[in-house]
């Protein structure tokens, strides 16, 4: 009894010391915030305040279906009504709109006249004509869209020799047989092409242009992986997997469905006009910031809840002890409310009084950036007064 207490005692300590080491090492884990900042356009663009965005036009739209059954596949290219082609130009022109709209670079000018201006030559006619309303504008934004889609409907096929035996024991008769695995599917993959273009009105030049290929696609049914390592492990459930014809609704019949024709386009298209809207106007930018560790826990937990000036006052109370990772954290909340200036003085402070600290050194040249980055967006802003 004695010899068994021993034993209890001894591995209660140790399981006590490995959770205890677990708190600690969860304890000390550095923690982080995420913060907001204005990011510069690419390229400045002067003289520009109101943008208007022009039409999007379809150049080429192929969509090809791809049926199989029994091995045999058939060929069908689908006609893609007008109506489908203007809608698809609406959403890619209505994702421009909404990336610009959400910056201060520009004031889009939302114009039923502008929307209907069809192609490159319509905007130059607009423009020659120098109307009362294409006066107000000082650059259209258009653009050209390329799609080539293709649809598949068919089945994995897997061939798998299953082995039977006639009797038990060891060294009994057995047969193998051979049995076909159908796992039906369907996909959809294709490419999609956009050009965007930004083009001064008076005079009458070319600002900025961008042409950008994405390929998507995306599949549902077919053989999953690793599936026949699966059933040779468990030969008791071959039967329910394998079935003597194809099940065209086993597909229709699941919850997975394919999206949508033309939100996938629009969501590919979106992803390229985010990048045409970097180039061209102030956009936001998302930083993961680490927190200090080792300092004051209240002002830790009011800048993980966002309360960056409360954070401030607590930091300045607790000045006194110098602690690095208080000035750190102080710098900190001054980059989170904009006064990049105290930001910067902190952040060297904390990093002379604890030279080689990564995280210290880190914030030092990320701060020196963004006051780089806001002294570009102060003269963009300033431009377009």
């Amino acid at each position: 009894l004695q010899s068994g207490c021993i034993m209890f005692t001894y591995y209660t300590r140790k399981y006590c010391i490995v959770a205890l080491s677990l708190f600690l090492l969860v304890s000390c884990a550095q923690e982080g915030v995420k913060l907001r900042f204005s990011k510069p356009a690419e390229i400045g663009i002067t003289g520009v305040k109101r943008v208007a965005v022009a039409n999007f036009e379809i150049e080429e739209i192929r969509r090809v279906t791809h049926l199989e059954r029994n091995g045999e596949w058939k060929r069908h290219s689908a006609e893609i009504p007008n109506a489908l082609k203007t809608a698809i130009a609406k959403q890619i022109r209505g994702k421009v709109i909404n990336l610009l709209s959400s910056s201060p670079s520009f004031e889009i000018v939302y114009s039923d006249e502008v929307a209907q201006l069809a192609d490159d030559e319509a905007i130059r006619n607009m423009v020659a004509s120098a109307g009362f309303k294409a006066q107000k504008i000082d650059a259209f934004i258009n653009g050209k869209v390329w799609i080539n889609v293709d649809n598949y409907d068919g089945v994995d096929l897997a061939k798998l020799a299953l082995t039977y035996v006639l009797e038990n024991g060891e060294g009994s008769p057995a047969y193998t047989a051979d049995a076909l695995l159908y796992w039906p599917y369907k996909s959809i993959k294709g490419t999609l092409a956009l050009e965007i273009k930004m083009t001064r009105a008076h005079p009458t030049e070319v600002l900025a242009v961008a042409f950008e290929k994405r390929s998507f696609g995306n599949k549902i049914g077919g053989q999953p992986p690793n599936i026949l390592e699966q059933i040779k492990a468990a030969a008791d459930e071959v039967k329910d997997l394998v079935s003597e014809k194809e099940d065209d609704g086993a597909l229709e019949e699941s919850a997975l469905v394919l999206p949508n024709f033309t939100q996938v386009i629009s969501d590919t298209a979106e992803s390229i006009a985010a990048k045409f809207s970097k180039k061209i106007a102030i956009s936001e930018k998302e930083v993961s910031i680490n927190i200090a560790s080792g300092g004051d826990l209240t002002s830790v937990q009011l800048i993980q809840a966002g309360a960056f000036n409360s954070a401030i006052h607590k930091l300045n109370q607790v000045a006194e002890k110098n602690n690095p990772s208080d000035k750190y954290n102080l710098g900190l909340c001054y980059e989170a409310i904009g006064d990049y200036g105290l930001a910067s003085v902190a952040y060297e402070e904390a990093l002379t009084a604890e030279n080689g600290n990564l995280t210290f050194a880190e914030g030092v040249g990320r701060i020196e950036r963004l006051k780089r980055e806001y002294r570009q967006v102060r003269i963009q802003l300033s431009s377009k007064n």
